[in-house]
């Protein structure tokens, strides 16, 4: 199952030991295989970057972001600009709010600053053919549960999780109670205030969830694990940047705005 990952860029081999083993017993690997198989096609040539690229500008960037080969137009003062983190996460949210496609590589390779970047430079992105198109009832559901997370809604989290397939009826009351505690251990720390950026973290509570899943003999869709990549991406550049960031911050903007 791990040669899914297959399709990753050089330097990447590696990524599928950040992968919970559990996850491969959960989703639908044969649906797996066959969207690695096209997202490695669309890595190989370049398909359609440029469309995407030209969608996201038109549902709008958050500010302070930009293409790499594309002019930035300063519509604010730099001042107004959230940091490094935070436009990193609100572009995370906007690609899963806004988007059926997203790029799924968000590693700090594909991106660049100036050398004063300290003083407002754009942080200019540099994306390619590694993105996913997600299925719509995937999205649907994962949207209710962020919105609900970070709105303090518990009932249209739960409504959200039905929807992927994580609270069926067969599952117990203590089952349940279980399950929103591991999503609460990994979405948590970002709720209430600025959190720190742990890889470790992140492969801890994912294991532990997908262990859960795989006891409970729960399937999921197959673009769990494509958004797994693109949080590990996520995860491994906010790492490397250190300090701690306003997730719901990123995610109330990325929610509240859609164009400039």
């Amino acid at each position: 199952m791990r040669n899914i990952f297959s399709f990753l860029p050089r330097g990447f081999a590696s990524l599928s030991d950040y992968i919970s083993p559990a996850a491969f017993d959960v989703v639908d690997w044969k649906a797996a295989l066959r969207k690695s198989a096209v997202i490695s096609k669309q890595l190989l040539f370049g398909s359609k970057v440029d469309e995407l690229c030209k969608d996201l500008t038109a549902k709008g960037l958050p500010h302070g972001v930009v293409f790499a080969d594309v002019e930035l137009a300063v519509t604010n003062q730099p001042d107004d600009w959230p940091d490094h983190g935070e436009r990193l996460l609100e572009l995370y949210f906007r690609q899963i709010i806004w988007h059926d496609r997203a790029f799924l590589d968000l590693r700090s390779e594909r991106f660049e600053t100036g050398a004063s970047f300290a003083l407002g430079d754009p942080l200019r992105w540099h994306p390619n053919g590694l993105w996913v198109t997600f299925n719509r009832d995937f999205l649907t559901g994962m949207r209710e549960v962020y919105a609900g997370f970070y709105g303090d809604d518990p009932s249209k989290v739960r409504h959200g999780l039905g929807r992927l397939g994580l609270l069926g009826d067969g599952l117990s009351q203590g089952s349940r109670s279980q399950l929103l505690a591991l999503l609460e251990d990994h979405f948590g720390a970002g709720r209430d205030s600025p959190m720190e950026f742990r890889v470790s973290h992140f492969m801890e509570s994912f294991d532990k969830l997908f262990l859960f899943l795989r006891n409970e003999k729960i399937s999921l869709s197959e673009d769990f694990l494509f958004l797994g990549v693109m949080l590990l991406t996520l995860y491994l550049h906010l790492e490397s940047l250190g300090g701690h960031h306003d997730v719901r911050a990123a995610f109330l903007r990325a929610q509240s705005t859609v164009s400039r």
